[in-house]
């Protein structure tokens, strides 16, 4: 890309004038500030000529036209986007092919019905006819009998000789007898042994019959699966979703960043001069800003303040180190210098804040997690246990150590869904957090362990006649 801008045509180093040389350093210097401040270089899906998405970028590249480039305020939201649309544009042909998987296990089932069906009708008439032999009195096989001509005729059978040997065919099968000793128990118990060992190959049928039913289940449930992130399409989120959030109990939205990119792209874009900005007195630190803060006087936002402090060291690396407390501060949006001085260097996501900073000391490291609702879509929701117990039906405290994130999310889950069906809960609530995905509650959570207090009672007081009725 630097090579684009300075307009250096494709020669090898070895060849290039000190004047292409200086432009092309220049350029690279400018495009690495750029990308590091976010500056001029936002994330995109690049669109193809019939305006659907082709590729995927980090920055938007210059050699591909303006009506071929749609920008977005985060990497991981063009990339989401992306997905998306891959997903809902290849789950057709998906599961086209599961369908012809599904097609042929069931001939094969079919196939092996028909065998099973097919050996059981042969071992009933081996049986059959090998009883209404037993039933002739002299005991004598004797073709030339009435009775014994009849009983073949009957059962589609016959005395064949092949080779000078002697043979009862009957179902397809041909049985050696002995004419010249046609002793009738004798040719009756082989009838009977020879339709146990066809019995016998039942249960090789059964097995495999077994193995193909388990093949179709699990082809089924893959094809009856609904992706992911085609669930994401169908949800309307809210645009501080992209951020750490919560309502304070002084009902003032509260965001902050996620990681460097969010951090700054939090306080280029969304930062106004009637907010709060906070951040802790401890490295790896996001950015909070507590919105419209400047409507009201310090003294009203006093809790608010102190729950935005709280999350702020919360969300910092104060969980992962495992930190019991932490010092947080807020500064006024005029003190947060958004470039680095001349001659320095700011990383991506850090500003300079400059003045008097007012702090807020001793915060616990402490968050809680609980079930809200936005509008009748029910999420969960993380922040200062004051906070999230206005706004939940139920939530928990959560401390660092202990559980990694992930088994912290399944068993948040897990617990949240028991107590959910303990307390009788709605069944369609119920069914959503079954369905819930663990990667939407890694998300929320701080970076390192957990420990889970046990599960309270909040005070949402919650009317689910809309939420059913939808």
């Amino acid at each position: 890309m630097a090579v684009q801008s300075s307009k250096v045509s494709n020669k090898k180093v070895r060849d290039l004038t000190s004047v292409e040389l200086k432009n092309l350093f220049e350029e690279l210097t400018s495009l690495i500030r750029n990308i590091s401040t976010g500056i001029g270089h936002d994330p995109c899906i690049i669109l193809d000529d019939e305006n659907n998405p082709a590729d995927v970028s980090p920055i938007t590249p210059s050699d591909v036209p303006l009506d071929h480039i749609r920008k977005y305020s985060l990497y991981t939201d063009a990339i989401d986007e992306f997905i998306n649309y891959s997903v809902l544009h290849t789950s057709s042909s998906r599961n086209s092919e599961l369908e012809k998987q599904i097609e042929s296990l069931e001939h094969d089932l079919n196939e092996q019905k028909k065998a099973k069906d097919l050996v059981i009708a042969k071992s009933n008439k081996l049986r059959g006819f090998a009883n209404l032999l037993m039933q002739e009195t002299d005991g004598v096989l004797n073709p030339g009998k009435h009775s014994i001509a009849k009983l073949l005729h009957a059962s589609d059978a016959k005395i064949l000789s092949i080779k000078g040997k002697d043979y009862l065919e009957i179902v397809d099968e041909k049985i050696a007898i002995d004419i010249g000793n046609s002793n009738i128990p004798k040719i009756s118990s082989l009838l009977f042994n020879v339709a146990k060992d066809m019995e016998r190959g039942l249960i090789t049928i059964e097995n495999s019959h077994s193995k193909l039913l388990e093949q179709m289940d699990k082809i089924q449930k893959q094809k009856n699966k609904k992706p992911l992130s085609e669930i994401k399409i169908l949800t309307n989120k809210e645009w501080y979703e992209k951020y750490r959030w919560f309502l304070t109990t002084d009902d003032v939205l509260t965001i902050g960043g996620r990681d460097s990119s969010s951090n700054s792209v939090l306080v280029r874009r969304h930062l106004t001069e009637n907010d709060y900005v906070f951040h802790a007195e401890v490295n790896g630190s996001p950015f909070f800003i507590l919105k419209n803060a400047n409507n009201k006087t310090s003294a009203d936002l006093s809790q608010s303040i102190i729950e935005t402090a709280q999350a702020t060291v919360s969300f910092s690396r104060s969980w992962k180190d495992n930190l019991s407390s932490a010092d947080a501060y807020w500064v006024y949006p005029t003190q947060v210098k958004k470039g680095a001085p001349t001659g320095q260097y700011l990383p991506k996501g850090a500003f300079i804040i400059e003045g008097k900073r007012n702090f807020v000391k001793n915060l616990e490291i402490k968050l809680a997690i609980g079930l809200s609702f936005i509008e009748d879509r029910p999420l969960f929701i993380v922040g200062p246990f004051s906070a999230i117990l206005k706004r939940s039906i139920y939530l928990r405290n959560m401390m660092p150590s202990g559980f990694d994130v992930v088994k912290a999310s399944k068993k948040i889950k897990s617990d949240f869904v028991d107590y959910t069906i303990k307390n009788e809960y709605p069944e369609r609530l119920i069914n959503h957090l079954k369905h819930l995905s663990i990667d939407e509650i890694v998300r929320i959570l701080p970076v390192g362990q957990f420990k889970l207090l046990p599960i309270e009672k909040g005070e949402l007081k919650y009317d689910f006649n809309n939420f059913l009725s939808k």
